[in-house]
């Protein structure tokens, strides 16, 4: 599937992007004024929903387990910039071999609610397994909000960049919109929005408390409803 092999190639180079970042933190000298980070409470959707439930509707299962991918993605690599950064805001760039990649985070206040807005910008060449050299022109690859007690966040994955490689699109940008929120009840509430080229799709999934949850996914015009009861059941 082509969306999966960009988002594979997109993956490896933002393993490539953590770890240089992790890299450069350890090894430069902290920003003035520096305050405490907030770390965000992590969002496990896995953890809302049966185990039975990957055997009785393996469609729905597999697109919690996505989501979750997605989300963690961007929880992990969050705290990163911003204990790389100061509170008051701020960015720094990390070299290695012909990219240079460049980290931000700003504090950003989003319907009321006081959180962080950052990204991961690349600019320059990189080379996949040696064979691969993907051009960069100070592209923002990858960015989000995360409120500072982690129960809300949004972030685009930007992989039209990467696209180009494959001559499958002109390398416009294609985003994988992820947006998840938990209430004070505890239910999340995850919804996602992929535009690539002529394709899109959107879905939303809830979970609640109590086991119960439902997965309406809309592509092409095609929809799919499920929910399912606390033992993993599918009842509709």
């Amino acid at each position: 599937m082509r969306f999966s092999r960009i988002r594979t190639l997109g993956l490896v180079v933002l393993a490539f992007a953590a770890t240089a970042l992790i890299t450069s933190c350890s090894n430069s000298t902290s920003p003035q004024n520096k305050g405490q980070v907030e770390t965000p409470q992590k969002v496990d959707l896995t953890q809302k929903v049966p185990q039975n439930l990957q055997n009785n509707s393996p469609q729905a299962y597999q697109y919690v387990a996505s989501v979750q991918a997605e989300v963690s993605m961007g929880e992990d690599i969050y705290p990163q910039i911003q204990g790389g950064v100061s509170d008051h805001g701020g960015s720094f760039s990390s070299t290695y071999q012909g990219l240079t990649v460049t980290y931000s985070a700003t504090p950003q206040t989003q319907d009321g609610v006081a959180g962080t807005a950052w990204s991961v910008t690349y600019d320059g060449t990189f080379t996949v397994d040696d064979t691969t050299t993907i051009t960069f022109n100070n592209d923002k690859v990858f960015s989000g909000w995360t409120s500072n007690d982690g129960n809300s966040g949004n972030f685009d994955y930007n992989f039209g960049v990467f696209s180009q490689v494959y001559g499958e699109s002109s390398g416009s940008v294609n985003i994988y919109h992820v947006e998840w929120n938990t209430d004070s009840s505890g239910t999340i509430t995850v919804q996602t929005t992929l535009n690539y080229d002529q394709y899109s799709s959107e879905a939303t999934l809830i979970i609640n408390d109590d086991g119960s949850g439902s997965y309406t996914a809309t592509s092409n015009g095609d929809q799919t409803n499920l929910s399912w009861d606390a033992d993993g059941n599918v009842t509709s």
